[in-house]
């Protein structure tokens, strides 16, 4: 029985543990190659990351600068707001008083032919 033994243990050192190193060992070539695999897709997506950020920051700079544009126009427009509308009031005042001229001359004007019918 112990012969029997001896001669099992005698097959698995001849048989399964040159298996098990060559799997072990064509396991951990695997793994080291798709290891390498990972590393590069890594540092193709951290090198798109780095260029898509550089252009979001340069959109944003872009942004910035007309948002910055629209601040300075709607503040030119708030300085010259009170100004135009201003002068629209005038001119719409000074209309108001031409017309009013305009009717008394034409009431003038009318009386003097009624004058001149009936004289």
């Amino acid at each position: 029985m112990e012969q029997w033994i001896n001669t099992i243990f005698d097959v698995l050192k001849i048989i399964v543990i040159p298996l098990f190193c060559y799997v072990y060992k064509d396991l951990k070539n695997s793994i080291q190659k798709n290891n390498e695999e990972v590393k590069a897709c890594i540092n193709i997506n951290n090198e798109n990351i780095s260029s898509l950020r550089k252009e979001v920051m340069n959109e944003i700079s872009k942004n910035d600068e007309k948002i910055e544009k629209v601040h300075s126009e709607l503040n030119q427009l708030k300085s010259d707001l009170p100004l135009v509308y201003t002068l629209r009031e005038d001119h719409i005042r000074a209309l108001n008083s031409v017309d009013a001229a305009i009717n008394k001359v034409s009431r003038k004007i009318d009386k003097l032919i009624e004058i001149k019918k009936e004289g």
